[in-house]
């Protein structure tokens, strides 16, 4: 039997520039971490970030707080929520969020449903994804020069699809999408009007549309790349765009949270921290973790020796402009290292294990707040929220992603 939830009331605002509002961190100081590390960080710090601290039980290795979010409540869903459409990450299907391993009130969606919420999963198969190969027959991909059409146009028409009969069966305009991994990059694509949306404006070319899909309200990215790796750090050498420049070509076209400010489009970005990659791990039981981390980090932004969620790089995951989330102990998957059985394992914690979600579907929650909420919370400022809000940390438009990944290492 699940415990009882306990409903926490999505009050909190959005300030240009990327304000993160009403952050999850843990609501005493835990035992364990330096005291640096348990302290907001100021908002000055253009490089700041909101930090959900952990204790550390290995050299490279993150625990997740649970009695720190057990605090914390439940994010149920307001009256008139918008419905929520997931967006699966690379080599995923849908069933790895409805049914994972076979048990449905592990799922992500089940559980999002449990809050309250309308969940549309974007139908998708894993044999699907064989469809990215049609860019190998471009001379794009050789050049490093693809955009999303043709490798990921069928991804985009998925999301259309899941959107619309989201859409039909609540009856609202806009919608939520949740993407994890790629999804999160793919959906950016999506709101921007990458073909396959149904309304490109030139987006094939050189010109982005100048308005964001009307029925998308807010993005939410778990654990997303969201920059190609040849655009991070200044050393040669570094691993080449792994999307043949699909990524890099969605981050050109609309960079970072690109219709927060003028359209009024909600993003947040959560970022996992909770491995930190090392070449000399031996790829064995026991040791695979840093390993296996180091050898996914190099892929994905061309470093290893960082901190990330096993998979993606911390610093990769946040997105300027953004409400961006770090969350100490989550890893990027529902899949254990080497077992793809995470049943039983309450140690492996992903982005959407019960423990954890609530942390960023709050800000979700908060986006469908009645507007005399928000205006109550911009009234009485940070320092008016419930005990486990800290004040608002912003990470300006245009920060870069290495004062990001400063700030992330410098905790640990």
């Amino acid at each position: 039997m699940q415990p009882a939830m306990r409903a926490r009331q999505p009050d909190a605002q959005r300030q240009q520039g990327g304000a993160i509002v009403g952050a999850w961190r843990p609501a005493r100081v835990q035992r364990g971490r330096p005291a640096a590390a348990q302290r907001p960080r100021a908002a000055s710090n253009p490089g700041a970030i909101t930090h959900v601290a952990a204790t550390a039980p290995a050299p490279g290795l993150l625990s997740f707080d649970r009695d720190s979010v057990d605090s914390m409540g439940v994010a149920l869903a307001p009256p008139n929520a918008r419905p929520i459409v997931l967006l699966p990450g690379f080599g995923n299907c849908s069933d790895d969020y409805e049914t994972p391993f076979g048990c449905a009130e592990e799922g992500l969606a089940t559980q999002l449903r449990e809050r309250g919420w309308h969940v549309e999963v974007m139908d998708l198969q894993r044999k699907h994804w064989f469809n990215v190969a049609r860019s190998l027959l471009t001379l794009g991909v050789w050049r490093g020069a693809l955009t999303t059409d043709p490798g990921y146009s069928w991804y985009i028409q998925r999301i259309a699809d899941a959107v619309l009969r989201a859409q039909e069966a609540t009856g609202a305009d806009q919608v939520h999408l949740l993407g994890h991994s790629a999804g999160g990059w793919l959906g950016r694509a999506f709101i921007g009007g990458a073909h396959g949306s149904g309304v490109e404006a030139g987006a094939g070319d050189s010109h982005a549309p100048l308005r964001p899909h009307p029925a998308v309200s807010s993005l939410t990215t778990l654990g997303t790349p969201h920059r190609p790796a040849r655009q991070r750090g200044e050393r040669r050498g570094k691993a080449p765009d792994m999307t043949g420049g699909a990524l890099g070509w969605v981050d050109a076209l609309w960079p970072g949270a690109a219709f927060a400010d003028a359209h009024g489009v909600d993003y947040v970005a959560v970022a996992g921290r909770s491995v930190r990659g090392c070449s000399r791990a031996v790829r064995g039981r026991g040791h695979s973790l840093s390993g296996y981390a180091h050898a996914a980090y190099m892929q994905v932004s061309g470093e290893g020796e960082v901190w990330g969620d096993c998979v993606v790089p911390t610093a990769c995951a946040t997105l300027d402009g953004a409400t961006n989330l770090v969350l100490d102990g989550v890893r990027h998957s529902m899949a254990a290292i080497g077992s793809f059985d995470a049943r039983g394992d309450r140690d492996h914690l992903w982005y959407g294990s019960r423990e954890v979600l609530d942390a960023w579907l709050y800000h979700v929650a908060a986006f469908d707040a009645p507007p005399e909420a928000r205006m109550r919370r911009r009234a009485s400022g940070a320092g008016g929220a419930a005990a486990v809000a800290q004040p608002a940390i912003v990470l300006p438009a245009g920060a870069a992603a290495a004062a990001a990944a400063a700030a992330v290492e410098g905790g640990a």
